[in-house]
């Protein structure tokens, strides 16, 4: 039985679930797969530049930060307004 402190956690917002290979909001990514941020976002199909905010566990982070088993990435597309 797989819980959430086995995986990491990803959730895409403001439409860029519709980017995704799967088209989902939610996924549910084994620790070995995706080692950065980058790689859950290469994992899931998202082209370079389809991010645009990227949060771990709620805090801002890069392309190249670590995540491990229990952590949750928000991914957003890139924001505009004005």
């Amino acid at each position: 039985m797989t819980t959430a402190t086995d995986v990491i956690t990803v959730k895409l917002f403001a439409g860029l679930e519709a980017r995704t290979r799967e088209r989902r909001g939610t996924y549910a990514l084994a620790p070995a797969d995706a080692a950065t941020v980058g790689d859950v976002a290469t994992l899931l199909g998202l082209e370079p530049g389809a991010t645009g905010i990227v949060l771990v566990n709620g805090l801002h982070a890069r392309p190249d930060q670590a995540v491990a088993a229990g952590d949750e990435v928000s991914l957003f597309p890139p924001l505009g307004g004005g």
